[in-house]
């Protein structure tokens, strides 16, 4: 019986300094030997990307693809996230987005502090990834495929806006407004004749 008790402890302390050996040791390619015991962990990254699935914004498509071009140019990794697929990443957002802009996508810097809301351009996203201080008026230059709004568009939109705007208006309150719209449409068209 002494001597089972004897080989036990031998054998446990035997076992306890391989796993020990084995465990502080690490392999060529610098990953501990019993890497494959831990769970599939990401590596720590300060920059965040908040983004919709490919397709559903054009503005998250736009960034990501300057997002993967300043990972290869500085050798940085983003860590993305899906805020309409990961109801994790929802809750994260929303801890985040302090301002209530509620706008995707939005780059996240955990040590800096610093957010950029929607659409920006590749100098930005450079400044946002290493760090720098962000300054608030930045006005970002971006692709005219953006910007490529026909009149016929914006009549259309202003029209859609105001009849959203009307709905909630008493009657008196829609009355004076469309007194008002006649009263500027007047005051244009003799404006246009004075020329």
């Amino acid at each position: 019986l002494f001597n089972m008790r004897r080989f036990m402890s031998l054998l446990v302390a035997i076992l306890a300094a391989a796993c020990t050996t084995l465990v502080s040791a690490s392999s060529p390619g610098g990953a501990s030997p019993l890497a494959f015991f831990r769970k599939n962990k990401k590596e720590y990254s300060p920059l965040l990307f908040f983004k919709a699935p490919k397709g559903m914004v054009p503005e998250c498509d736009f960034v990501e693809k300057m997002v993967s071009q300043i990972e290869k140019e500085l050798g940085v990794e983003v860590e993305r996230f899906d805020v309409m697929r990961d109801p994790r990443a929802r809750v994260l957002y929303d801890k985040l987005d302090t301002q209530s802009k509620q706008q995707l996508p939005l780059l996240y810097h955990r040590e800096s502090r610093q957010s950029v809301f929607g659409l920006t351009d590749k100098n930005r996203i450079r400044a946002w990834a290493k760090g720098r201080w962000l300054s608030g008026d930045y006005k970002p230059t971006l692709p005219a495929e953006f910007f490529s709004v026909t009149e016929e568009d914006a009549d259309e939109l202003e029209e859609e806006m105001m009849m959203e705007d009307d709905a909630d208006l008493t009657p008196l309150q829609r009355k004076g407004k469309e007194a008002m719209r006649e009263r500027y449409e007047e005051d244009a068209a003799k404006a246009k004749k004075k020329r």
